[in-house]
């Protein structure tokens, strides 16, 4: 028995792509497939190629079948394929589709059986346009065997006492092993005379102060530095139940145990390791993962009230007072935000960031009266702009940074 399936457009990714490629590969277990499409994205070809015979249809030649299946309703149909019966897949509930594409299901004069991929979809249908719907649910692939992912965070500066070398080598270790990983790196690599990367499993993101989230999510903390006073980036993972993967920096053994909560990674394997040095220390990385050690933190507070003395606890009652200040503050940022940083481009956020610290610092310790927070952000910013003296300020800045920045691109220039 001979199969034909057809899908006019087959594009790089999306569900009816899925449904081809998982009908197309279970049928061929049992009848003749054939596979016709009009274009086809070319990484989607090659994995189909694998699994069932693939053609461009050519709509001056005539093909045979016993059944020819119509993945699609998109985009026009196979005339010239004979075949005894012609099953056209309902993949979408056309009411949604018809708001928000103005699909219409045009259909197919040969079709003898339409067959719908869900209870709502098969009811939808048959209520716009009145055919009577088989059901049958998506097929799914075959369970593949999983490898896990190893998720790699790290805080720091990529310059070269930090080890940005080292990272690239690990991260060439690992594709060389196809190792699946996601590298998630905070840092402003904008800063560093750095090589830059196009690798998809290392992602840059900004420097920011709440980085827990990830932390406690990932596998291992890493960081790579010639040397660490006492790294805050260790110590801080491990307070979290992460371990790291770091280099031998001298002060690491007072802070990760080799093995019990991280590894430490000699010098000399980046330098000069074999094959056999980095097969050994990835293996132990992949597949024995690191769970459950303790950590107690290595300095507390009642450590400074000691070493200071005269502790007063009225000084708490002070701090409160702070929580009034930091909702204008973060008030102030906001409109600050909406205003310096629109068209600033990228490599210039940071006059903006200096600039809006100074606003931000002259406007609440003079006691000027801003928005407290509220949900509604226009509301906030329509309170901000009633403080005239505040938009002064930010008018003052604006021209600051737009002389700054014009500066800075001369100074750019004159260097080139």
């Amino acid at each position: 028995m001979k199969i034909i399936i057809y899908q006019s457009n087959i594009i790089e990714i999306g569900g009816v792509e899925t449904f081809t490629y998982n009908l197309s590969k279970a049928l061929s277990n049992y009848y003749e497939v054939l596979l016709l499409y009009k274009k086809c994205h070319p990484k989607q070809l090659y994995r189909l190629m694998q699994e069932v015979e693939c053609e461009e249809y050519d709509p001056q030649k005539e093909y045979k079948c016993d059944v020819c299946i119509l993945a699609s309703s998109w985009d026009g149909y196979p005339d010239t394929v004979k075949a005894k019966e012609y099953i056209q897949m309902i993949h979408a509930n056309y009411k949604e589709a018809n708001k928000t594409f103005n699909y219409k299901y045009v259909p197919f004069s040969k079709t003898t059986k339409h067959i719908a991929v869900s209870q709502i979809a098969r009811d939808v249908f048959k209520e716009m346009y009145g055919y009577e719907c088989d059901l049958m649910y998506n097929l799914l692939d075959e369970i593949k065997e999983t490898k896990p992912i190893l998720k790699l965070v790290s805080a720091t500066r990529l310059s070269a006492e930090k080890g940005y070398n080292r990272m690239l080598k690990l991260i060439e270790e690992l594709k060389k092993r196809n190792i699946s990983f996601r590298w998630t790196i905070f840092t402003n690599k904008d800063t560093y005379n750095i090589k830059q990367l196009d690798i998809e499993e290392v992602t840059f993101m900004k420097p920011r102060y709440d980085i827990w989230d990830y932390v406690k999510e990932a596998d291992y903390v890493v960081q790579l530095s010639d040397t660490e006073g006492f790294s805050y980036t260790i110590n801080e993972a491990l307070q979290y139940g992460t371990p790291t993967i770091t280099t031998a920096f001298d002060s690491i053994y007072e802070s990760v145990e080799d093995g019990v909560s991280g590894y430490i990674l000699p010098f000399e394997l980046f330098e000069s390791g074999t094959k056999e040095d980095w097969n050994k220390y990835l293996y132990k990385i992949v597949n024995k993962k690191l769970k459950g050690f303790k950590y107690d933190p290595k300095c507390k507070i009642e450590d400074w009230l000691k070493l200071l003395g005269n502790a007063d606890s009225k000084y708490k009652a002070i701090k409160k007072e702070r929580k009034d200040k930091m909702k204008k503050i973060k008030a102030l940022q906001n409109y600050t935000d909406t205003v310096l940083k629109k068209d600033i481009v990228k490599g210039d956020e940071y006059i903006v960031d200096n600039e809006r610290a100074e606003v931000i610092t002259k406007t609440i310790y003079k006691g000027n009266p801003l928005a407290e927070i509220i949900e509604d952000i226009k509301e906030e910013v329509k309170e901000i702009i009633e403080d005239k003296e505040v938009d002064k300020m930010v008018e003052e800045t604006k021209k600051k940074t737009t002389k700054k920045k014009t500066n800075t691109k001369k100074k750019v220039a004159k260097k080139k």
